[in-house]
């Protein structure tokens, strides 16, 4: 990853002018022109690491391991996606829970072959129960739950093939 696509490609994201920059550094304490900050985002200037931290605070840069990673993939995370990471992050353990597992079922089902059955751990009211159910079983509980016919759907822990 180049810093100069990095701060590049958020100060355009975030829509700030390259004036509006060198106020903000300004303000902080960091006297730099216009001139800098283009080659700063044209790779051919660093800045030092304290206003490479002060531009991460302007442009809200909270995680850098994350910036670094997206722009270290092949494929670039839509906004969509980005939005998805974003609210995952800020489930609590049980939230976590049920998108890994709605994600695992959702995956299984795009991938799996004609036929298969599916187990499905269901935990209600206290209980748990297992059930077995063909894959034309498994699309209309799903589509049953998509519907909203019964707001007492249990939660769903579990599911994997039975082979």
């Amino acid at each position: 990853m180049k810093v100069s696509h990095l701060i590049k490609s958020k100060r355009k994201e975030l829509g700030y002018s390259v004036k509006y920059v060198a106020e903000k550094l300004l303000e902080n304490g960091i006297d730099v022109s216009e001139k800098t900050i283009y080659g700063w985002e044209s790779g051919h200037r660093q800045p030092d690491a304290d206003t490479f931290m002060t531009l991460c605070g302007i442009y809200q840069i909270t995680n850098l391991s994350d910036e670094i990673s997206v722009f270290n993939n092949a494929v670039a995370f839509t906004d969509t996606e980005q939005n998805h990471i974003k609210k995952y992050r800020a489930l609590d353990e049980h939230g976590k829970i049920l998108v890994d597992n709605v994600l695992d079922l959702e995956h299984k089902r795009v991938t799996s072959e004609q036929n298969k059955t599916f187990v499905v751990d269901i935990a209600a009211r206290g209980g748990r129960k297992q059930v077995t159910l063909s894959e034309e079983g498994y699309k209309s509980l799903m589509a049953d739950i998509e519907k909203g016919l019964n707001s007492e759907f249990p939660d769903i822990f579990d599911i994997r093939e039975e082979k």
